[in-house]
């Protein structure tokens, strides 16, 4: 049964977990997805955030300097 159409008064299953991948190098996250970074992108043209776009800790801090959880507590 599709989750999303189960009849009124069942409990409708639970969908499976999505994979996080990484816009820059195409990683997958794993189960816990520590320190990984999500963003809003903004389309100018249809002035509106249009997608989600997922980055690995490496990639968000050398995109955007974000440092992850685990370079925080190393300095």
């Amino acid at each position: 049964m599709n989750w999303s159409n189960a009849p009124r008064g069942e409990l409708a299953s639970v969908p499976p977990p999505a994979t996080l991948v990484c816009a820059e190098c195409q990683t997958a996250a794993d189960e816990r997805a520590r320190g990984w970074r999500a963003f809003l992108a903004f389309d100018p043209d249809e002035d509106e955030f249009e997608s989600l776009v997922i980055f690995c800790p490496g990639c968000a801090e050398s995109e955007f300097g974000i440092p992850s959880e685990e370079s925080r507590h190393r300095e």
